[in-house]
């Protein structure tokens, strides 16, 4: 049994790849510190916190 080929991918394919991933990123970056800000206005407890900085970072 043969291994699988991978796939080939193109330089404007591959340019498309990084471009959307930094934008996706970016608003991930954003999303994580509105997150730590609702949470720190409405004054949540440390597991609120935590967890929505674990759940932003994922992102």
């Amino acid at each position: 049994m043969s291994s699988p080929q991978k796939p080939q991918y193109s330089q404007s394919e591959e340019l498309a790849n990084t471009i959307t991933h930094g934008i996706g990123m970016i608003f991930g970056i954003v999303g994580l510190i509105l997150l730590l800000i609702k949470a720190t206005n409405h004054q949540a407890d440390t597991l609120t916190v935590t967890s929505m900085a674990i759940y932003g970072s994922s992102i």
